[in-house]
């Protein structure tokens, strides 16, 4: 890596005006230069106007950040740009947009990086976008990037030229602001001037100071600030373990009056299983009076059979006995008339027998 210092010219358009890069190669005949140029035409024109192993030419549209933008291009080419006209009319009168192309930019912090630039080596860096000196410069600072140029050379036009565009005046503050102070202006252009400074390292160490300051003030007010978010959580969390504890405490009544009925219920079911028992050995004792219930039962049902059996049989035989008694009734009737008749009979020989009887006793008087 060369410790010779580079001239980064961003927007170098077609090189109309090389006042600034002169100076710079008079003072570093060696030195690097680097030509950045939107604009693909005046890209090939730069190629061939500085066909050097020393000049490093790159077609790029640079911006604070990498993303898809519209390009206007004018019919006054060398103010064609990012944003629209404001008071660049009032310069050009018959300027106009010709058309408008949507393109894809590149960060310019990250091309700086890709430059490899040295520290302390005397780098300068020429915005040439009226546009965008103050965001390319505030991307430069914020990023810490001023750190490596002790010239920035930056075009400061009277008025607006392009909506969105920093006042003359606020780019004045930002540079004395960042620590570069204005040493040259070329006028030659008076309304569109550009002007030329060199970092301040004195004021630079103040701003050094001062931005440290700013940190330690901002690390302070967001210490502050989390102490309060702190405070404020840690109240809440008071207010919440407050709201825990009483919930605790009725849960905790809850659960001793859960124990109560808990036990209440132990008792009632030792009760029940009591109840189950007892009412189990009775179960088991009718089971076993039914067993021997059926026991019997199947031994009537025997005997009942038995028994009908002989029921039958012995029907049978009295349908039998019927049978003959059907026929021997009328030979019982007639056998009763005859017994009849002959109880007469003997009926009247008795009598015949008495009175034999009787007068044989009377013979036996007389």
């Amino acid at each position: 890596m060369s410790n010779e210092p580079c001239f980064i010219w961003i927007g170098a358009g077609e090189a109309k005006d090389t006042t600034l890069l002169d100076q710079f190669l008079d003072q570093h005949p060696n030195g690097r230069v680097v030509l950045v140029e939107a604009r693909y035409s005046s890209y090939k024109k730069l190629k061939k106007k500085f066909d050097n192993n020393q000049f490093v030419i790159t077609h790029n549209a640079l911006d604070v950040k990498s993303l898809n933008k519209k390009f206007y291009f004018f019919n006054v080419p060398e103010f064609s740009g990012f944003e629209r006209p404001k008071d660049l009319a009032l310069l050009f009168p018959g300027i106009i947009i010709e058309k408008v192309v949507e393109i894809k930019t590149s960060d310019l912090c990250v091309y700086i990086d890709s430059l490899n630039l040295e520290l302390e080596s005397n780098n300068q860096i020429y915005i040439d976008l009226p546009g965008l000196c103050y965001p390319f410069l505030c991307c430069l600072y914020e990023s810490e990037k001023t750190k490596y140029f002790s010239d920035i050379h930056i075009l400061n036009p009277k008025v607006t030229l392009y909506e969105n565009s920093a006042k003359s005046t606020v780019l004045n503050q930002y540079l004395f602001k960042i620590g570069y102070d204005v040493f040259e202006i070329n006028s030659e252009d008076p309304d569109i001037p550009i002007i030329s400074c060199k970092k301040n390292y004195f004021s630079e160490k103040y701003i050094l100071v001062e931005k440290e300051n700013q940190n330690i003030l901002k690390v302070n007010e967001e210490l502050v600030h989390q102490k309060e978010e702190k405070e404020r959580v840690i109240s809440e969390q008071i207010v919440d373990l407050k709201k825990k504890s009483l919930e605790i405490l009725d849960l905790k009544e809850e659960c001793n009056s859960l124990k109560c009925e808990v036990q209440e219920k132990k008792k009632v079911l030792e009760a029940l299983r009591l109840e189950s028992e007892f009412l189990g050995r009775k179960v088991a004792d009718k089971e076993a009076e039914v067993s021997g219930l059926e026991n019997k039962n199947k031994n009537y049902l025997k005997e009942l059979e038995v028994v009908g059996g002989k029921v039958l049989e012995l029907s049978k035989k009295n349908e039998k006995q019927l049978a003959e008694l059907s026929k021997k009734d009328g030979t019982i009737e007639e056998q009763n008339y005859r017994n009849r008749m002959l109880e007469l009979e003997i009926t009247k020989l008795e009598a015949q027998l008495d009175l034999i009887k009787d007068v044989i006793l009377r013979e036996k008087v007389f």
